[in-house]
């Protein structure tokens, strides 16, 4: 564990070593943005309905159209995953979808277990998308 701004982080070799858990890990990227953005695109109460621990009863397409990137500190996400000092200071970083889906999740997670940020608490219209799946 490492101290990033007077807070306490999980590197990615932290995770890698089974220090802290996959929702500590992903969770300490989540932002009140995030949240209020999850609940605008999927339903706050589609979040909470969800039978699922893991809310895989809701289409990954659904969580694959939404960008956990816009919303995340771009900076403590370089630093937990060991990017050098030459790369922090470029704008990109490695980012993949399996990564935007696990930080996704860890928010909907926080708000599932009515933890949700402030800001995403006032918002009054749910849009909830709906995506038909073709097999």
């Amino acid at each position: 564990m490492q101290d990033y701004k007077g807070t306490q982080y999980f590197d990615r070799n932290d995770y890698m070593q089974g220090k802290c858990s996959h929702q500590e890990y992903y969770s300490q990227f989540t932002t009140k943005a995030m949240q209020t953005h999850i609940c605008n695109r999927i339903g706050k109460s589609r979040i909470e309905e969800s039978t699922d621990k893991y809310f895989n009863d809701i289409y990954l397409k659904l969580w694959d159209n939404l960008d956990a990137k816009l919303f995340i500190n771009k900076e403590l996400y370089k630093l937990c995953n060991n990017v050098t000092y030459a790369e922090a200071a470029r704008s990109n970083f490695m980012w993949s979808p399996s990564c935007n889906v696990c930080v996704l999740k860890a928010a909907a997670s926080i708000i599932r277990e009515n933890k949700i940020l402030e800001d995403a608490e006032n918002f009054q219209n749910e849009h909830i998308i709906h995506v038909s799946i073709k097999d």
